[in-house]
């Protein structure tokens, strides 16, 4: 698809379906237009998440690619916590059509934003790159950066185009698979079972100290100013470090947090003086997943994928990463029901502390490396672990 059309181009295109969506929930009154709704908007977000990530990696520069690549995240964050704030103040139906006005205001940003710089010299626009490329950076001077992306392609494209079969390949199966377990791991840390149900998780509590609704509020906040701070680490300490302490720091909430479900099941009132405890186990959660785990996945997404199988290796994880997430929250009454509630967040606390030593041991550091210099020194890995 972003062969033909450019990542910009789907990335504005799909603006207008998003937008007839949001119409169809303001103006629905049966179930059935709801769930079409849902639906659309569903396949826009799975088209626009892979797509979107590549072209903030491919406008970006290596000092700050780790920076704009988590500013998707970062938005959909500053979405997340306007939402829950409406929530308490406008009915659902004033809250869908304020979100179809904000895609709406979008549009004319979309349209005239430049188009990646990357797609156009592959496809021989080699002055309208040159113009993207001078509006991005700021300066007229980009003839050595354009020269390196070409250098680049043209070593690409010495092959065959790229295709699903490429996956085989153990220098592009490696990447994928790696980037497969990491997203499985970033599922099953129940991250987005926290962030779906957390007005539920509070009142399961007996949590006394503020309403659910505002300790919602409280929790989406601190994750936003969090992931800002992040964003900025993501360039200076570097990826591997960020999602390694992220990792433990979620284990610890969870356990703590499971801990306080065990024991407030055997004793309910012994537990009501440190009814503070969910709150801040929640508030560590977030901390942790707003460090890393949040939106440090897909800065690895855009850069261990190499750019042969870029595209299709992006859908596939982003498919997996969708269908994964829907499991989880799918089921997790039925695993909190099987395990109980304690038992459920440590299984979790489980999963994030795997997934500090997969991080640990099995991803690369790709701070401040230029995306080609990272593919050769990839493959060149890839090839001697073969050998060896």
């Amino acid at each position: 698809m972003t062969a033909v059309c450019g990542p910009k181009s789907i990335l504005t295109i799909i603006l207008l379906p998003t937008i007839a969506s949001w119409l169809m929930v303001a103006l629905g009154n049966t179930c059935t237009l709801f769930f079409i709704s849902r639906t659309i908007l569903g396949i826009c977000g799975g088209i626009a998440m892979p797509i979107g990530q590549t072209y903030l990696a491919e406008i970006s520069s290596p000092k700050t690619r780790g920076f704009i690549s988590s500013t998707s995240i970062l938005a959909a964050m500053t979405f997340g916590l306007l939402e829950s704030i409406a929530a308490c103040l406008v009915s659902w139906r004033a809250l869908a059509w304020t979100n179809a006005a904000l895609v709406m205001l979008h549009l004319p940003f979309a349209f005239f934003s430049p188009e990646s710089p990357v797609w156009l010299l592959k496809n021989d626009a080699d002055e309208a790159a040159k113009r993207g490329l001078q509006f991005i950076r700021r300066t007229k001077h980009v003839d050595a950066e354009l020269k390196d992306i070409k250098s680049h392609i043209s070593d690409t494209e010495e092959q065959a185009a790229g295709n699903s079969s490429d996956l085989l390949h153990w220098t592009y199966l490696k990447p994928v698979l790696l980037l497969l377990v990491f997203m499985a791991l970033r599922q099953f840390s129940g991250a987005f079972v926290v962030i779906s149900y957390t007005v539920i998780i509070f009142e399961s509590v007996g949590h006394g100290i503020l309403d659910p609704k505002v300790s919602t509020v409280i929790l989406y906040s601190v994750q936003l100013l969090l992931n800002l701070m992040s964003n900025g680490l993501t360039d200076t300490i570097g990826r591997k470090k960020l999602i390694i302490a992220s990792s433990l720091i979620m284990t610890a909430s969870h356990i703590s947090f499971g801990t306080f479900y065990y024991l407030n099941e055997l004793d309910f009132s012994k537990m009501r003086p440190y009814n503070w405890v969910p709150l801040i186990s929640l508030i560590g959660f977030f901390v942790g997943f707003s460090i890393g785990f949040a939106s440090i996945p897909f800065v690895f997404m855009t850069e261990l994928l190499p750019l042969r199988i870029r595209s299709c290796g992006s859908s596939l994880i982003s498919f997996w990463n969708n269908i994964l997430s829907f499991i989880v929250v799918q089921f997790y009454h039925r695993m909190k029901t099987e395990m109980t509630d304690a038992g459920l967040f440590w299984f979790y606390g489980s999963v994030c502390l795997f997934a500090a030593l997969f991080c640990a041991l099995c991803l690369p550091e790709t701070k401040g490396i230029c995306l080609r210099q990272l593919e050769r020194e990839l493959s060149k890995k890839s090839t001697s672990t073969l050998t060896s």
